[in-house]
């Protein structure tokens, strides 16, 4: 199917990401309408055939801008962007978090007195959050005029963990954050400094943050009820490929978002490569 959505209704969309429910997710920035400021920012929810379920406007005072949209495993919905109504300065990072109906659950700003402006959300394996962007309320620096690549880390309540700055003595700037299997986390953005060019891509990965209390107590209840080789009369033959599935019944009484799988060939087994990590 095909919808168009009218700009007035609407303005300017940033983002669209998909619920395990299957409903679509919208978020951007609106236009000035009834009951409405300058530079709002809305999220809506479509259903799988694009009808609208409900859509939710907030802002402040003055304006204020989404550029991400995440949801999590609980259904539950964040965003995230710049604001002028709260916080410290010009600029803050806004992070809000929404229930899955979209009704504000809690909103937090984090910055100084200067510009800062968040670009991407990473729910980490952990239960954290990593927020980036860039900043000009410089932690190590007074009077920058230069825009650092910024981090910082949250708790599930949005209290701030950390916070950091990367990059040179010219501007930077992140646009997305990404875990892999190992738990390590990498961003991508841009950079000036030490740049061949005006700016150049740039990449940096860390190891892995910290597990929380649950992942890292030991042996978890997990029970293994199905595993199977994805083949058609269930062999691998030789110079085939092929992949395991597996289900597992999560006993615990707390929500396992990330399971880290190991696989290891058996003594004397030969002529099989296996990826071992999951």
């Amino acid at each position: 199917w095909q919808k168009v959505i009218p700009s007035g209704s609407y303005g300017d969309l940033r983002k669209v990401t998909i619920g395990l429910n299957g409903h679509i997710y919208l978020g951007g920035n609106s236009k000035k309408g009834d009951g409405q400021n300058v530079g709002d920012v809305w999220v809506s929810s479509l259903d799988k055939n694009g009808n609208e379920l409900w859509r939710k406007v907030f802002g402040g005072k003055l304006w204020e801008e989404l550029n991400d949209l995440i949801i999590l495993q609980d259904g539950s919905i964040f965003f995230c962007g710049e604001t002028n109504s709260l916080g410290n300065g010009k600029q803050d990072f806004w992070l809000v978090k929404l229930n899955s109906n979209g009704f504000l659950q809690w909103e937090r700003t984090y910055g100084g007195r200067e510009a800062d402006i968040a670009k991407t959300i990473l729910p980490l394996f952990n239960g954290n959050i990593w927020l980036a962007g860039s900043s000009l309320s410089l932690l190590n620096k007074k009077g920058a005029t230069k825009f650092a690549a910024r981090i910082i880390e949250i708790d599930p309540g949005g209290n701030l963990q950390w916070e950091a700055d990367y990059g040179g003595d010219n501007n930077e700037d992140i646009y997305h954050l990404c875990q892999i299997h190992d738990g390590s986390v990498l961003f991508s953005g841009w950079t000036e400094s030490n740049a061949q060019s005006q700016k150049d891509a740039w990449m940096v990965r860390f190891p892995a943050p910290e597990m929380n209390r649950l992942l890292a107590k030991g042996n978890l209840r997990i029970k293994e009820s199905k595993i199977w080789l994805n083949t058609p009369d269930g062999l691998l033959k030789p110079n085939n490929q092929s992949y395991i599935s597996f289900q597992l019944n999560n006993q615990e009484t707390n929500q396992i978002e990330n399971i880290r799988i190991e696989v290891n060939k058996l003594d004397g087994q030969k002529g099989i490569n296996v990826n071992q990590t999951v």
